[in-house]
């Protein structure tokens, strides 16, 4: 997504085979602060006999809590 933008980006190999991206976005007034997002979009499989509803329905119970593979999870950052 970087190259399609046009944007730097800098790859950092922080431990053998963990490589993170560094991207760099300057604004209309690069003299103002910067701003850091960070996260991360690492996949793990799922294990469905370990949840109590269908991990990708999204379920919101009586209670108001939400069901879903990722719902606490940090790629809002990200998006």
């Amino acid at each position: 997504m970087a190259e399609e933008l046009g944007l730097p980006m800098k790859k950092v190999e922080v431990c053998p085979g963990r490589i993170i991206a560094i991207i760099t976005w300057v604004g209309s007034r690069p003299e103002l602060k910067s701003v850091v997002l960070n996260s991360h979009t690492d996949v793990v499989p799922v294990y469905e006999e370990h949840w109590k509803y269908d991990p990708f329905a999204a379920v919101k119970d009586e209670h108001g809590n939400i069901y879903g593979r990722g719902s606490q999870d940090m790629k809002c950052v990200t998006i």
